[in-house]
């Protein structure tokens, strides 16, 4: 993987592709233009979509010319606060006009739409429980219930670093698991001594799971990962490859 690629996966992390669910196909639609501009870095990503739609329309190849015709137009808000009609298409459309601009984008955004789904999955569950309003709750991957926890990432010459506080909890105690593409972080924060529900005057602190997956922005060394505690701040160091 070249700094160039980095760069650009990196930029896909942060960029808001805007979504919307229709209920009556019950799916999830993306934003053409927005994955357009995602993936090309075009200055015009209309105009780039419109381009490219118009040479799927008349091109000879079938497959691209039933590809349009699996877009649809949904409202959807602008920079302006105002909804518009946009070109948007379901996952697996996504996909193929994907293909058909840069196929080396292809895993990634498959990595994409599956933290989507988790992200989905986690925040429904946790509408459906009587929790905390302080806390953004969301589904750790042993199936409890738990907060989410709070990170800075940054590139600092060749690694990747996480930062997060974690006050009470020693780092040995924390689960931390890496793959090439993914971290994640997960532990407990604890009472160090239970207290009688009666016996409280005032209660704000939540003592809870808290987890977090993140979809790292390029490859890294797995085994080489560092992590390391200082006055409840983690700190951890993942090399680039």
């Amino acid at each position: 993987m070249d700094e160039e690629t980095t760069k650009e996966e990196s930029q896909i992390l942060d960029i808001k592709i805007r979504r919307t669910f229709d209920e009556k196909s019950k799916e999830w639609y993306f934003s053409i233009v927005d994955v357009v501009g995602t993936v090309t870095n075009s200055t015009d990503a209309r105009n780039y979509w419109k381009v490219l739609k118009n040479r799927f329309k008349n091109g000879y190849n079938e497959k691209y010319r039933q590809l349009v015709t699996r877009c649809n137009q949904l409202k959807m808000l602008a920079k302006d606060g105002k909804a518009y009609l946009t070109d948007v298409a379901d996952q697996e459309t996504i996909l193929q006009i994907i293909a058909s601009i840069t196929p080396s984008k292809i895993e990634f955004f498959k990595s994409y739409f599956e933290e989507l789904k988790e992200e989905d999955l986690r925040i429904e569950l946790a509408k459906k429980e009587d929790l905390p309003s302080p806390v953004k709750l969301l589904l750790a991957h042993d199936k409890n219930m738990g907060a989410e926890l709070l990170i800075d990432m940054y590139q600092k010459d060749a690694d990747i670093w996480i930062e997060a506080f974690i006050a009470g909890v020693a780092v040995s105690e924390i689960n931390i698991s890496v793959t090439s593409k993914k971290i994640t972080i997960e532990g407990k924060c604890s009472q160090l001594e239970s207290i009688p529900e009666n016996k409280y005057l005032h209660q704000e602190l939540i003592w809870t799971n808290f987890y977090r997956a993140i979809l790292l922005p390029c490859k890294i060394r797995a085994s080489e990962v560092e992590a390391s505690e200082k006055d409840g701040h983690l700190f951890i160091r993942l090399p680039k490859v």
